[in-house]
């Protein structure tokens, strides 16, 4: 004050809002009773198997960790189409910071009683890789089917469509990809099988 003793001190107190990085979900579902194998948050490819004869393409509902996450969901084109990307539902969850998101994949299969996605499997070798792989089908007869390729947030950075299996020989060479663990999937019109990579 003017007197030169007199004193009075005010403080500001700031308060930094951290933003959440959460952008998991915390349910996962279909309408209609479907059943989506085992949610897990940590999983971000299914397979779904439909009954035979379905051609609607089933509601995904799903519901975000953290209530300050948005959820977008784009439905499945046809779940009776032999390209992969048609029969798959993409779930897209962005954390509170508009930056992390993940992306979680549903990719229907309409059963038919042929070639039954359950009755096929494949062997990834060697695995962990550099990105030069070889995929094995163990099912002779599986054929018309697509190998699709997902990095760890659920993005599809490969896909192709194999229709010749005689000329198939298996090998995948992706040595330009960056480090880390991917999801690969085979599938058909009739559903599908998931396997983890490493890439090193």
């Amino acid at each position: 004050a003017e007197d030169g003793t007199t004193t009075l001190t005010y403080e500001i107190v700031f308060n930094v809002n951290v933003l959440s990085t959460d952008a998991s979900l915390s349910a996962l579902n279909c309408d209609g009773g479907i059943l989506v194998p085992e949610f897990n948050s940590e999983v971000l490819v299914y397979t779904v198997e439909l009954t035979q004869g379905t051609t609607l393409t089933p509601v995904v509902t799903a519901l975000a960790t953290d209530i300050n996450a948005t959820v977008s969901v784009i439905d499945a084109l046809d779940v009776t189409s032999s390209i992969t990307s048609e029969r798959t539902t993409t779930i897209t969850v962005t954390a509170e910071d508009g930056i992390t998101e993940k992306i979680y994949t549903l990719v229907f299969g309409v059963a038919t009683g042929i070639n039954r996605i359950e009755n096929t499997s494949f062997t990834v070798y060697p695995n962990p890789s550099n990105g030069l792989f070889n995929i094995e089908l163990g099912n002779t007869s599986f054929s018309n089917f697509n190998i699709t390729i997902l990095n760890s947030s659920g993005k599809v950075v490969y896909d192709k469509s194999i229709l010749d299996r005689i000329n198939y020989n298996g090998e995948i060479d992706v040595r330009n990809y960056p480090q880390g663990s991917y999801f690969i999937l085979i599938s058909n019109k009739n559903g599908g099988i998931v396997k983890t990579h490493i890439i090193y």
